[in-house]
């Protein structure tokens, strides 16, 4: 596909900087990959400001490097994470998510099975799993608030706080299902994680990972190279996924791609997968992707086009010279401001839910919760496309607010 440059091999023994970390390919551990596309952010409240997505040149993998060490994410996610804030009110979409997984995954199960989700997050999918009848539920994430909020609710699922490597739980081939859902693309050395995770498996015991889908990163509308968030730093395909549980020496049961709503008119493609451990599992060969890296050329080329787009409105509002809020302080707006003119335009304040980020300062601009404080003679621009309409209907009906709205895409 054409304008959709491909730079040399780059052999990472080459190739370090001071305090980042060169990853080899996190499925075949190969330390040469084809640099594709480089990723900026700004001001991104301390986990990174970019990264090269590269192809791994010998198994097609497509991962981000150079990285932080992986104390950098241990503390973003403790600190600051997002996913505590939906404890009480899952959305629509997660609860269809949920129920779409336990689904897939009750066919394997018996009602007794002693399930772990790690990165359990709001602990949604243990509810989920609750319904069904499944009574052994463990979850383990991050942040204190979730185990909190189980242990006042009283009910037979139990969260555990911290990571895999240092928290108390229970270990020794305790579980009988592990899942992995919405965790893998996350994981730095993923080999060294999946390894931990498997000390918890039972002898034959059943692993679920769900992650996006490369092969489909096209058909995701969530706005442009969302997919290459500041936290998503693995991209998989159904290949490389189980090119990674082979060298696991686990067994495919079953794999589906899907598709996803995120909300009204955003879709998000997945892979939801099952496999079994097997001890003495011989056949380990990898299948190189070869479709992986076409289709990372064909959404890096949509995602040109729309942030073109939103560029022509920038533009405008830079001309215009107004004062403007800008609600959101994720991916969406820290790569709209090193790759736009959004951060040339004067911005009075930028405004978000998540409580972990207020007070924090982003190009020396506070970030504030919403409230009475906000003048209602200045714009307010969303920074969002998946969230575009909640947040237009919240500052409308819920703040009862006057601002006028910047939109940057079309309802």
């Amino acid at each position: 596909m054409a304008g959709i440059p491909v730079d040399k091999v780059v052999d990472i023994s080459e190739t370090r900087e001071e305090n980042m970390l060169e990853r080899v390919c996190p499925v075949c551990s190969s330390g040469q990959h084809y640099s594709v596309h480089s990723v900026n952010f700004e001001d991104n409240i301390g986990l990174l400001s970019g990264y090269n997505v590269v192809a791994c040149s010998d198994c097609g993998m497509v991962f981000a490097t150079p990285l932080p060490e992986p104390s950098v994410f241990e503390h973003y996610y403790t600190t600051l994470s997002k996913y505590d804030s939906s404890l009480e009110n899952i959305s629509i979409y997660d609860q269809e998510r949920f129920q779409l997984i336990t689904k897939f995954i009750s066919t394997f199960l018996k009602n007794e099975t002693r399930v772990l989700d790690l990165g359990c997050g709001s602990g949604g999918l243990l509810r989920e799993l609750k319904k069904f009848g499944y009574t052994h539920l463990f979850g383990l994430d991050p942040s204190k608030a979730v185990a909190d909020y189980y242990e006042g609710k009283k009910s037979n699922i139990k969260v555990f706080t911290g990571y895999l490597e240092t928290c108390e739980i229970p270990r020794e081939n305790t579980y009988d299902l592990i899942i992995l859902e919405a965790v893998l693309e996350h994981i730095p050395d993923v080999h060294a994680f999946l390894g931990n995770v498997l000390k918890l498996l039972s002898k034959d015991g059943l692993l679920y990972i769900g992650v996006p889908n490369l092969w489909e990163f096209k058909k995701c509308n969530d706005g442009p190279f969302q997919q290459f968030s500041i936290e998503h730093i693995n991209y998989f395909s159904s290949v490389s996924l189980n090119n990674l549980m082979n060298e696991k020496n686990l067994s495919m049961l079953s794999i589906e791609q899907i598709m996803l709503p995120g909300a009204p008119g955003i879709f998000a493609s997945g892979i939801m997968g099952i496999w079994k451990r097997e001890i003495n599992k011989m056949n380990n060969k990898i299948v190189k992707d070869n479709y992986g890296l076409e289709a990372l050329k064909d959404y890096i080329t949509l995602s040109m086009m729309m942030l073109n787009n939103i560029e022509e409105i920038l533009k405008s509002v830079k001309q215009n010279e107004r004062e403007i809020y800008v609600w959101g302080t994720g991916t969406h707006t820290f790569r709209l401001l090193a790759a736009t003119s959004l951060g040339t335009c004067n911005i009075k304040a930028f405004i978000d839910m998540n409580p972990h980020y207020v007070g924090r300062l982003v190009r020396n601009i506070p970030i504030k919760l919403p409230g009475s404080w906000l003048d209602s003679s200045t714009p307010i621009l969303i920074s969002s496309k998946i969230a575009q309409s909640e947040i237009e209907q919240y500052i409308k009906t819920d703040l009862k607010l006057s601002n006028p709205i910047i939109k940057l895409y079309r309802d």
